[in-house]
């Protein structure tokens, strides 16, 4: 009866399954147990899954309409600050942001904002604004409608 083992490159990337006879790449280190998804890593002597809602923030976005509505509905911006943010113009929550900018970051800033349509939940700017405003990781996924079953939730 064939058995099969299973590996890892050092980086604790899987590798795959191999059976008796079959030679895993040079320098794969046999692993006890096989992942639950080939996307995991080996670390700490467990396979670490990826998180499922990592693909879908990548490809998550809202209107700036939807997004300004929904920062309204969370009470995170007044109805003021969520109009003028609607309309393209930098809310006056998060001036303090800006301030922590060198000038031309804090235009640039405003620029994208202004010129924006829609609002990427990877996108830099707003992870910098989620910071300022307290927004954690699975905050910005509710606003984004990002739910995963069994997600670490």
């Amino acid at each position: 009866m064939m058995g099969t083992k299973y590996f890892s490159d050092a980086s604790g990337a899987y590798l795959g399954a191999f059976v008796d006879g079959v030679q895993p790449p040079a320098g794969a280190i046999e692993r006890d147990c096989p992942p639950k998804s080939a996307a995991a890593l080996w670390l700490d002597g467990n396979w670490i899954e990826p998180d499922p809602r990592d693909g879908l923030r990548a490809v998550a976005s809202l209107s700036r309409q939807a997004f300004c509505l929904a920062l309204f509905r969370e009470g995170i911006l007044t109805e003021a600050d969520a109009i003028a943010a609607a309309r393209g113009d930098w809310p006056t929550a998060l001036s303090d942001v800006l301030a922590t900018l060198p000038s031309d970051a804090a235009a640039e800033a405003r620029i994208v904002w202004a010129t924006s349509t829609e609002v990427r939940r990877l996108h830099p700017l707003l992870a910098m604004i989620a910071t300022h405003m307290g927004i954690d990781d699975l905050g910005l996924d509710a606003i984004f409608g990002l739910s995963v079953q069994g997600a670490g939730e």
